[in-house]
């Protein structure tokens, strides 16, 4: 059975420092704005569990504040085609294969989200780039940006080869 996003808070908490009953909460909040697949009630087999596309969703949420309006943006967002690096066709697809995936992890630099620009970077191998876009990209006024780097994407794909 997969363990609980909840049971991998402590783990996550030193991965991104910040307290567990922080990210205990935000996890609270994207499953009430609807950013985070769970199953209600409570018990085994419910809740939210720790898969690569959950884990995906919590660092999105995490990123973009954990009930902001741009999350759903960002999570949807396309590259054109699909991600060279991965496959996928949305950047929470991308985000979850690389999570998944410990040697795609090794090769991502850092990943860029331009969080209320709708405008994420996967930079990997050297320099190589997937750019993916969000349905309204604004490139005027501040835009606010946030940089995952790469030990934090090794630490969550080491964890989530331990818990699988």
């Amino acid at each position: 059975m997969t363990k609980s996003l909840n049971a991998t808070l402590p783990v996550l908490s030193d991965i991104l420092g910040e307290p567990p009953d922080t990210l205990r909460t935000r996890q609270r909040a994207l499953v009430a704005a609807g950013l985070l697949d769970s199953k209600p009630g409570k018990g085994p087999g419910r809740g939210v569990p720790a898969t690569p596309k959950t884990l995906a969703q919590f660092l999105i949420g995490t990123c973009t504040g954990a009930d902001g309006p741009f999350a759903k943006g960002i999570a949807r967002a396309t590259a054109p085609g699909t991600c060279r690096l991965t496959g996928a066709a949305t950047f929470v697809d991308a985000l979850a294969v690389i999570l998944s995936d410990k040697a795609l992890a090794e090769r991502v630099r850092q990943i860029r989200i331009a969080i209320n620009g709708g405008l994420i970077d996967v930079n990997y191998d050297g320099a190589s780039q997937t750019t993916f876009l969000g349905k309204a990209v604004r490139m005027e006024g501040l835009m606010f940006q946030v940089v995952i780097l790469p030990n934090t994407l090794r630490k969550i794909a080491d964890l989530i080869e331990e818990i699988s």
